[in-house]
């Protein structure tokens, strides 16, 4: 179960981090936006906001209280769900520090990332703020491959905000389906075509629940 997990957290933050193609959000410069996420779960959403905050501390501390606000949300998911909060923050050098409480480290990867990507490109319209840093309790944040992301910036994470288009893409995608015993993973490269509209976690995540139809495989996701 552990390498399941680990896999589809690898994944996600593949496809989410640069280095990925994407259209471009819909957004309009000089515009302060909140991102939420969409009621899937799989992409970011923009919300354009005017911040009442007259200096960086006090915007920094309203940016937090919103993105955890069902009703600043609207029709979206909160940013950072009820039961997670920033304990205590820095900011030095343009490098924000945000230490979340312990309960940050029980959320799922899936789950975790799409909240770290809305508290980044948020946070990081601020004009003192160069990069975010995450934090639980004191320790730097560790994902679920235990690694240590670092200080991230808004081009660290790859975005989808559902514009109309026919473009279609076509790339080849290393995907990690479960042995038959499920406690190794099998490498598998799959060409995909697909229009540029999509968002890509969710495609993965698609053709991870199905049948690979490869020797010794099964999907990395149960139905």
């Amino acid at each position: 179960m552990k390498h399941l997990i680990t896999c589809v957290a690898i994944l996600l933050t593949c496809l989410l981090f640069a280095g990925c193609t994407t259209t471009m959000p819909a957004t309009k410069p000089g515009t302060f936006y909140l991102y939420f996420i969409d009621n899937e779960g799989v992409s970011l959403r923009p919300k354009a906001a005017s911040l009442a905050g007259e200096d960086t501390k006090a915007q920094i501390e309203e940016v937090l209280n919103r993105l955890s606000d069902p009703e600043e949300a609207g029709d979206y998911a909160v940013a950072i769900p009820n039961g997670i909060s920033v304990s205590e923050y820095e900011l030095r050098d343009g490098i924000l520090s945000l230490h979340f409480n312990e309960e940050y480290g029980g959320l799922l990867p899936a789950s975790e990332i799409m909240l770290r990507a809305c508290v980044v490109k948020t946070l990081m319209q601020l004009s003192d703020v160069n990069a975010v840093a995450f934090f639980i309790g004191d320790k730097p944040f560790t994902d679920a491959a235990g690694n240590e992301p670092g200080p991230q910036n808004d081009e660290t994470f790859l975005t989808s905000f559902g514009e109309e288009t026919d473009d279609i893409e076509s790339r080849v995608f290393v995907l990690y389906y479960a042995s038959e015993k499920g406690d190794s993973l099998i490498r598998v490269e799959k060409r995909i075509h697909y229009n540029s509209n999509t968002a890509l976690e969710s495609l993965v995540l698609e053709y991870l629940a199905e049948d690979p139809k490869v020797k010794g495989a099964r999907a990395a996701i149960a139905d």
